[in-house]
């Protein structure tokens, strides 16, 4: 495959690409793996230290993971059937393009607010150690 062909808009734009495709099989267990490694990745999530605080900022990846998947099985099948317009090379790396968009978009608000949502926690918990605690109600003896 020439990579260079990537930058052409007739390459990439034409609605029915031929019959000719031969990353069909790579291209389906690619979006098999990535479909089963969400669950595998949903389940490390759940384990590290910070997984209650991270959830907010991370929780979306395995989402993200399982779409990817299956959207992309589908342009795969598109591709391989060469169905006008939903067969086109563009979807294919549209839908790749937007794994590293994706990915340095949970990077930067992960790194943004992280920290501040860890302080901000801390200073509740610090603040409501003072806050009147409700009585403890006593158990009462049993009579025989």
């Amino acid at each position: 495959m020439d990579l260079f062909k990537l930058f052409d808009p007739a390459y990439l734009f034409e609605p029915t690409p031929g019959y000719l495709y031969s990353y069909n099989w790579p291209f389906l267990v690619l979006f098999i793996l990535v479909f089963a490694l969400s669950y595998k990745v949903a389940d490390v999530l759940k384990r590290r230290p910070h997984a209650k605080l991270e959830e907010k900022f991370l929780g979306g990846i395995p989402g993200f993971m399982r779409w990817f998947a299956i959207i992309g099985i589908f342009f795969n099948f598109f591709r391989d059937q060469n169905i006008p317009y939903l067969g086109m090379r563009v979807w294919l790396l549209l839908l790749f393009l937007s794994l590293p968009a994706y990915a340095a978009w949970i990077w930067k608000k992960y790194e943004l607010k992280f920290d501040e949502t860890k302080d901000k926690k801390a200073k509740a918990a610090a603040e409501d150690k003072y806050l009147p605690k409700p009585k403890k109600k006593k158990k009462s003896k049993k009579r025989k």
